[in-house]
């Protein structure tokens, strides 16, 4: 009983008291104090024996995972892990840009990608790279009815973007869809040099999808490596992403829709 009660101390402290004395995620402190429970929480000679109760296996796994965690949101592992999968922005003019689907938030406003992503665009089409700018937007909807094309639009109309340098792209699902879409729209109209638009690790994925639908990419990041840890809204996030990242390209190239993705273009 004694040792289960030191457990529920121990993951307390680290997950609720120590980031409140330890406020800066560079503490070497904190950082020496996480690691230090980690390790205590995970060496075999404190894991329950085959004859003690569940619920010391449940709180040790609450514990190590806790430790984890909590390691994830303070410490940038996601641009560590995303660096390799940064491409460096064009400094080429194009004809047209892409602003690549980021969704809704559950209110109907864009969430921290939609921002990056479409401004980054407009910045581009305002300086003269291309002559067009296309967004494209995803097909789901939150409870409310609200779709990304409804936020799109009204950040067009704030900043009178119509006529023909602009247009929404509907219903994408996903980054292989949208390739195969603008290919079918794009280029029967002579389109095919395009400043590709997206922030964080999802540029390799996307460059290499859309090059293999016909497209000359010049890849257009919101972030570099440097600011890679600007793409989401905090590090735990951009540890999903990037791990999202890393399995979106296995995936896409076990199946055939882009090459290797590391390496010399063709």
């Amino acid at each position: 009983m004694i040792r289960r009660l030191l457990f529920v101390v121990m993951i307390f402290a680290v997950i609720v008291v120590f980031p409140q004395i330890f406020r800066s995620p560079d503490s070497v402190w904190y950082d020496l104090i996480c690691v230090a429970a980690l390790l205590i929480f995970a060496v075999p000679g404190t894991w329950p024996r085959r004859d003690e109760g569940i619920g010391r296996w449940a709180v040790q796994g609450i514990a190590v995972l806790g430790c984890l965690l909590l390691l994830l949101d303070l410490k940038p592992v996601g641009s560590w892990i995303g660096r390799p999968l940064m491409l460096p922005h064009s400094r080429e003019n194009a004809d047209a840009i892409i602003v690549l689907a980021s969704g809704v938030s559950m209110g109907g406003a864009p969430g921290f990608a939609g921002y990056q992503r479409f401004f980054h665009g407009y910045t581009l089409l305002k300086e003269g790279r291309a002559p067009r700018l296309y967004c494209s937007t995803g097909n789901s909807r939150t409870t409310d009815g609200f779709t990304e094309k409804q936020w799109v639009a009204s950040f067009a109309t704030l900043l009178s973007l119509t006529g023909p340098t602009f247009e929404i792209i509907t219903d994408m699902v996903d980054t292989r869809g949208e390739a195969a879409t603008f290919a079918h729209l794009l280029i029967p109209r002579g389109i095919s040099r395009i400043l590709l638009v997206t922030n964080g690790g999802h540029i390799l994925r996307a460059t290499r999808v859309f090059e293999k639908n016909g497209f000359v990419v010049l890849p257009a990041p919101v972030q570099t490596s440097d600011t890679l840890e600007a793409a989401n809204e905090g590090n735990l996030y951009q540890f999903i992403a990037m791990v999202h990242e890393w399995l979106g390209l296995v995936q896409y190239w076990a199946r055939g829709d882009i090459r290797f993705p590391f390496g010399e273009k063709p």
